[in-house]
């Protein structure tokens, strides 16, 4: 009498066996082969993936460790970078006030360099020349002395006997007009 549980009770059950005798032969599906027995029966020995597991739960802290060591050391780099650049601001004059404004400029703006950013932050700093009125240049440049006002009478008199003379000027063909 033949046994129930058999692999060998029918030609199917018999290719499923030589299925699996294939893959766990296959070096490109072993592993994947024998976590998927692991997972399914977590008792069943299996040294491959038993021992790989105890490797692994070995080095997990010294990986983490390592990986701990890497984000500290980039910390410090991206810090003495930072400080380097706060430093080199220092040195072109901007107050601590400056460089806490500068440094918002940057997160607001997403300017990823210092300088970039003090150079914005200077140019919004700078007022813009005034641009001098044509009246108040006209009157600086004039020759007036006082003598001259008193004479004529004043201001608006002076300006008047100036205003006919230049006029006075233009119909001799004195001054030439552009």
């Amino acid at each position: 009498m033949s046994d129930p549980n058999s692999l060998e009770n029918s030609p199917e059950d018999k290719e499923l066996a030589e299925l699996f005798r294939a893959m766990s032969k296959n070096p490109k599906t072993r592993r994947t082969l024998l976590a998927t027995v692991k997972a399914h029966a977590p008792e069943t020995p299996i040294p491959e993936i038993d021992m790989e597991n105890r490797v692994l739960q070995m080095a997990k802290p010294l990986v983490d460790q390592v990986e701990k060591i890497q984000q500290d050391r980039l910390k410090e780099q991206v810090e003495a970078r930072i400080e380097k650049a706060r430093a080199k601001l220092s040195g072109q004059g901007y107050t601590e006030t400056d460089i806490a404004a500068i440094e918002k400029l940057m997160t607001e703006k997403q300017i990823p360099s210092h300088d970039t950013a003090a150079e914005h932050y200077a140019m919004s700093k700078k007022l813009a020349a005034p641009a001098p009125s044509t009246l108040r240049s006209m009157t600086n440049t004039l020759p007036i002395d006082k003598k001259s006002v008193k004479e004529a009478g004043g201001i608006k008199a002076w300006a008047r006997n100036e205003a006919v003379k230049a006029a006075d000027e233009i119909k001799r063909g004195q001054v030439k007009l552009h």
